[in-house]
């Protein structure tokens, strides 16, 4: 038997819901560690959104830590690992750097997806267009987007060489060699 209540309660579930704006959050100082916290990085915003600040990267040592290289840049996210061979097999801190929560509902060519860095240099940069593949292959929000789904990480493969994964809002795994950003194919 329904009541006055139970009606007046299906109907308030069956209207239909407006749409609220999500609110991006403000840019904060963040430190993040390596997996076994043996080098970390400092990231510190200068403006309220988007990537301007500078990121700051330290090995860990039972004195202070030293320095081992300085960004031009900010990042809400990032990962790195220590100890991560490059092209050339020197051994360095690989850091992988993540834009903003990009604002629209297209991807494009101009948005930071992430960048692969080490010792201080620019590796390879990808777009959100880069990873999406088409404007239009991404998940949309009220007002933002996203093309990636889940930031896998690093993954050993060999000595110090290292793979960094991420898996797509379509599913896809993207693999890349965390010394030099570029694309993995093997399996």
């Amino acid at each position: 038997m329904r009541t006055a209540f139970h009606v007046a309660a299906m109907a308030l579930l069956a209207a239909p819901v407006p749409a609220l704006a999500d609110d991006e959050a403000r840019n904060a100082p963040i430190v993040v560690a390596s997996a076994h916290g043996n080098c970390y990085a400092r990231s510190v915003p200068t403006g309220a959104y988007g990537n301007e600040g500078s990121t700051s990267v330290y090995v860990v040592d039972s004195g202070a830590d030293p320095l081992v290289a300085t960004y031009g840049w900010y990042a809400p996210a990032m990962r790195l690992e220590c100890n991560v061979a490059g092209a050339d097999g020197r051994v360095g801190v690989s850091i992988v750097q993540f834009g903003p929560w990009p604002r629209g509902s297209a991807a494009d060519a101009e948005t930071l997806a992430f960048a692969f860095h080490r010792d201080g240099r620019l590796l390879r940069r990808y777009s959100t267009l880069d990873v999406a593949g088409r404007p239009d292959n991404v998940s949309v929000s009220v007002s933002h987007y996203t093309v990636v789904d889940a930031i896998l990480g690093y993954s050993w493969l060999s000595e110090n060489r290292y793979a960094f994964s991420v898996r797509s809002t379509d599913g896809r795994l993207l693999r890349f060699d965390a010394g030099t950003g570029e694309v993995l194919t093997d399996p």
